[in-house]
């Protein structure tokens, strides 16, 4: 009897008190403090980003505030597939996909002055050289995957 076990890197989507579906093809979202109040405690809030590019395009998210509580408080991103992109999301860090769930998470403790993210569709760019897969690759992957 022959079994296959088949393993997946996608993840379930984070589980959120509150998510707000965002639309349109370029935007900014917040943790709903503005740039001079603390974020609340005891928050589990998503924002998705989900067909908002036209074919040939691709969804690039980055932030540019980002102020929460180290190891405590965190925005993490996850991809079209459900699979975790960034555990701990911060200021200049970008993100392309065709979709995204940002989710962020805060304790009962410490509240500081949140975050601010940004969308934008762009062309896609076409492939590099350097994304081709070449014979030799291929053989490469087929020998690790024996071993």
């Amino acid at each position: 009897m022959l079994t296959v076990l088949l393993l997946s890197t996608a993840m379930a989507a984070p589980k959120c008190a509150t998510t707000t579906q965002l639309s349109g093809t370029s935007g900014t979202f917040t943790d709903g403090s503005g740039v001079k109040a603390l974020y609340a405690a005891k928050q589990r809030a998503c924002w998705q980003l989900a067909d908002v590019c036209d074919e040939g395009e691709r969804l690039q998210l980055w932030f540019t505030r980002m102020d929460v509580e180290l190891e405590y408080d965190f925005v993490r991103v996850y991809g079209a597939t459900g699979a975790l992109v960034e555990a701990d999301a911060d200021v200049g860090d970008a993100f392309y996909d065709s979709a995204f769930t940002v989710l962020f998470s805060t304790d009962a403790d410490v509240e500081l002055r949140g975050f601010t993210g940004h969308w934008s569709c762009e062309a896609a760019a076409p492939p590099s050289e350097d994304d081709e897969v070449t014979e030799h690759d291929k053989l490469e992957a087929e020998a690790a995957w024996a071993r």
